[in-house]
């Protein structure tokens, strides 16, 4: 170089700070747009990082837990959780449906709650296809479905199966209940 105070230490330096302050923009980007930092959408870990998944509205934290405490419906009524607790199908949505009446949308890792006279109703989950039981609910009782996606060379296979209260209350500690 012709220039004496331009030497190949000072682009280097000036580099390392263009880097570093491109670094420390993305971090701070990054962490402001984390999923989970607004409590309305979920967000997913899988295969140990971050990935994109589908999202819907989060019912507040009170109202999970006040739903997990399993407490018994009324004696005309039936409650229904409903869970998406597997990681198939990340980016899709799964409308839940009763009696024909859409009632909430389930993501991965999430569940809902309906309360429902006792008595026959259909319980239906759609992603690509929908599943479906035709169930006699009892007042006075709360009762457990676990919706999943099974995938074989690339064929996705929905499931709906009702679960034993224990392994229902079970699968629900981990998850977050939809709005």
């Amino acid at each position: 170089m012709n220039n004496p105070g331009l030497s190949i230490s000072y682009f280097v330096r000036r580099y390392a700070v263009v880097v570093l302050v491109m670094m420390c923009g993305t971090v701070l980007i990054t962490s402001c747009a984390a999923p989970g930092v607004q409590d309305n959408t979920t967000y997913c870990r899988r295969e140990g990082r971050m990935r994109p998944c589908a999202q819907v509205p989060l019912a507040p934290a009170e109202e999970d837990a006040q739903a997990k405490t399993f407490a018994a419906p009324p004696a005309n009524r039936a409650r229904v959780y409903v869970a998406r607790p597997y990681p198939q199908e990340p980016l899709r949505r799964s409308a839940v449906v009763v009696d024909g009446k859409p009632i909430s949308e389930l993501a991965l890792y999430t569940y809902t709650v309906i309360d429902v006279p006792a008595g026959f109703h259909r319980i239906e989950v759609i992603t690509d296809e929908p599943v479906s039981l035709h169930l006699d609910l009892k007042g006075g009782n709360n009762y457990f479905m676990q919706y999943q996606i099974d995938i074989l060379f690339s064929k996705s296979t929905p499931k709906l199966k009702v679960l034993e209260q224990s392994e229902g209350m079970r699968k629900l500690e981990s998850l977050r209940r939809v709005r």
